[in-house]
């Protein structure tokens, strides 16, 4: 005896059913396609966009990114930073606890 196929909702729900969470899987279950054809390209397209969406439109490509700096103009460009004025983390924490101490004599009147 030959059975009959099963049908298309039933290869949707079943295709739903086995959808890791993520994504793809809360997409296809907002949009409940009414073939496994439209099932597949959502997920599939939900997947994509969430990838692209995270690696930005072509991800990171260092030779666009070199070719985009040299042809940008010398007053666009972004200025390399001068270190020699950075200063120590513990004298800038020694300073604010001066600057602490000052300021509370002069609250108190001790100054």
């Amino acid at each position: 005896m030959q059975s009959d196929p099963l049908p298309g909702a039933v290869h949707v729900t079943i295709f739903m059913e086995g959808l890791r969470t993520g994504i793809a899987r809360t997409e296809v279950f907002r949009v409940h396609p009414s073939t496994f054809e439209e099932a597949v390209r959502i997920a599939l397209n939900a997947e994509h966009n969430s990838k692209s969406a995270r690696l930005g439109w072509n991800g990171y490509n260092p030779s666009s990114a070199r070719a985009n700096y040299t042809s940008t103009p010398d007053g666009n460009r972004p200025e390399p930073v001068d270190l020699s004025y950075a200063e120590d983390e513990g004298e800038v924490e020694l300073q604010a606890a001066e600057q602490q101490r000052v300021a509370r004599g002069a609250l108190l009147g001790k100054n």
